[in-house]
């Protein structure tokens, strides 16, 4: 019998009401509950407490215990997908193995969840149905089909895919079974929607649309040596995993099937905008020189077609040195407010020691390339008391604002030639336009490997009209005082991690320009009777107000109040049957606002 974790709407609120007055508690903790994993002390003094946070940096970011596997390797795929934010309800989750102290093998899928910004986590499991308990490499996403902003709404949940293996008739292990599964409710702990694919696949990774709620997964067809043998399928369910449909034989049928590395899918704000993201050899009909390069697939339907598959020649992109050596099997992708693709990835150039994290985008005529950061160290050899041989390299991420109008980037790299533990670093730029920002470190620990880095698709949105936004990133750190990748792992969620865009940039004559701050315009005409207008700048989109307030700080308007895209904004206010005198109007959004005069003389 499963272990399932329960929760009943009065129990709910009386333990949140029981809190203190902040809020939830600031210590990594778990759910009542005997069955659930315990969050004990590390017993080494080179790693931190999980008793309480402990401050990474004095202006970015704390670390927190979030769950507890029962060895590395449930974040080891690149392109797997284990933490996912939904911005509607504020929802976190961490989907993981669970621990061998609560779970009779290392193959029980679970997942951890924060509703208070990560400072208290809550793991609920297991999820795998009877018979399937050697889960892999699993991938989740949350669906919220009616945008709730109530993390308690019975229709918030949590979908799972993952592989289990299984032994074939000569007694190799091989990825026989493809596993899904949801949550009936989010904390609820009770598998629904369970389904098996016999068949050797193997999921890549998997999204979930902002608009619907459609989940999304791109599965590899493999043969019984893990090698791609029958191209990909597109599966999807309208409905949190009760019904999954698929599509055999969709692009890119042109890719060299024993040459793939793997495959990204990603999907746009406008909720019909999809990418499937491929690396591989493409054949002698599409690349006559055989070059290993990305290719994609795309869908403007939300993934009732797709068109043909589309190779992105590395030598063609503009920005790439013609010099360069390779381009990572590493890598990432976003769609913005546009439609329009953004790829993540490092690559070196040929002769020289210089590995750059790059953005490969479309500029509109033809895909580009800019360089987020110059002479990052590239790969790594991780602990492996255990002789896994594991490796992991720059760890590139990208993410976006729910409106797509700015994209955060996520990597880890050295901080400098002294050091021999790579830091989490981050930047972020608007989409029009826009800079990348200069990169921060956002953990500034030299005692602590982050690893195994994993960042949510989507950003907590600070609103403060210049596009800052909150990133959801968890890293690993291996068991026996971090030197050993087959004993229990500890999965650490870096809590108040924020990035501001960059700025402006090539602003040629005769474009739009959006504004380079946040802003409120004097009124005109003032004074003024009986109306007037009132314009405000926001540099990307944001949740705003404007209000007007008599001169005795009564509020007598309210102008504005919901999500405005960046750019320049005009609003009428028509004083009906207030009398003369001095008003003042303010505009706010997040924790920045401007205030200003204006003169009612009837």
């Amino acid at each position: 019998m499963k272990n399932k974790l329960l929760i009943v709407g009065g129990i709910c609120v009386a333990m949140l009401l029981g809190m203190s007055s902040s809020g939830f508690s600031q210590y990594a903790q778990k759910w009542a509950n005997p069955l659930a994993p315990l969050v004990t002390e590390s017993q080494n003094s080179t790693l931190k407490s999980s008793g309480s946070d402990y401050q990474i940096s004095d202006t970015v970011g704390t670390a927190v215990l979030a769950a507890l596997m029962p060895n590395a390797f449930t974040a080891q795929s690149p392109y797997s997908g284990q933490i996912y934010y939904d911005p509607y309800s504020g929802v976190i989750a961490i989907v993981h193995r669970g621990d061998l102290t609560n779970n009779p093998g290392s193959g029980y899928l679970w997942y951890a969840s924060s509703l208070d910004t990560g400072n208290t986590w809550f793991d609920v499991g297991a999820f795998n149905p009877s018979g399937f308990t050697t889960g892999r490499h699993p991938n989740l996403a949350i669906s919220n089909p009616n945008k709730s902003a109530d993390p308690f709404d019975l229709m918030i949940r949590p979908v799972m895919v993952w592989n289990d293996w299984e032994a074939d008739l000569g007694g190799n292990t091989i990825w026989r079974n493809l596993v899904r599964a949801a949550d009936d409710a989010l904390f609820t702990g009770s598998p629904i929607n369970q389904s098996v694919d016999r068949d050797t696949l193997f999921v890549n990774s998997m999204t979930s649309n902002d608009q619907n709620g459609r989940v999304y997964a791109i599965v590899e067809k493999i043969d019984g040596a893990q090698v791609n043998s029958g191209g990909y399928r597109f599966y999807w369910t309208d409905d949190q995993g009760a019904n999954w449909n698929f599509n055999v034989g969709i692009p890119p049928t042109a890719i060299d099937a024993d040459s793939t590395n793997g495959s990204k899918i990603v999907w746009g704000p406008d909720g019909n905008t999809g990418y499937m993201l491929y690396q591989g050899v493409w054949n002698e009909r599409v690349d006559p020189a055989r070059e290993f390069m990305w290719g994609y697939a795309k869908t403007t339907d939300g993934g009732a077609t797709w068109g043909s598959a589309t190779p992105v020649p590395q030598h063609s992109i503009e920005g790439m040195p013609e010099n360069y050596d390779f381009m990572s099997f590493y890598f990432d992708g976003i769609v913005d407010m546009n439609g329009d693709l953004h790829m993540l990835c490092y690559y070196s150039e040929n002769g020289t020691a210089d590995t750059q994290i790059a953005e490969i985008f479309w500029n509109g005529s033809n895909w580009a390339m800019t360089t987020i950061q110059r002479e990052v160290n590239g790969q790594w050899i991780l602990p492996d008391a255990g002789g896994s041989g594991l490796i992991t390299q720059s760890e590139p991420e990208l993410a976006r604002n729910l409106a797509g109008d700015v994209i955060y980037a996520k990597w880890i790299d050295l901080p400098d030639t002294l050091e021999i533990f790579p830091d989490v670093y981050a930047s972020a730029r608007l989409v029009d336009n826009g800079a990348w920002s200069t990169p921060i470190n956002v953990t500034q620990t030299p005692d602590v490997y982050e690893k195994m880095t994993k960042m949510a698709p989507r950003v907590t949105e600070v609103n403060d009209g210049l596009g800052t936004g909150q990133l959801h990133i968890y890293y690993s750190i291996f068991g026996d005082g971090d030197t050993n990748e087959l004993t229990e792992t500890q999965a650490w969620y870096l809590k108040g991690v924020t990035v501001t865009p960059g700025p402006l940039v090539g602003i040629e004559d005769g474009q739009d320009i959006l504004p380079v701050e946040f802003a409120l315009d004097q009124n005109y005409p003032n004074p003024f009777n009986p109306s007037t207008t009132i314009s405000y700048s926001l540099q990307t989109s944001a949740e705003i107000s404007l209000e007007v307030f008599s001169i005795t700080g009564q509020r007598v308007a309210t102008l504005v109040n919901g999500r405005k895209g960046a750019g320049q904004h005009q609003v009428t206010f028509n004083s009906n049957d207030l009398s003369s005198g001095i008003y003042f109007y303010k505009l706010t959004a997040g924790n920045r606002s401007e205030t200003r005069k204006m003169v009612l003389m009837k």
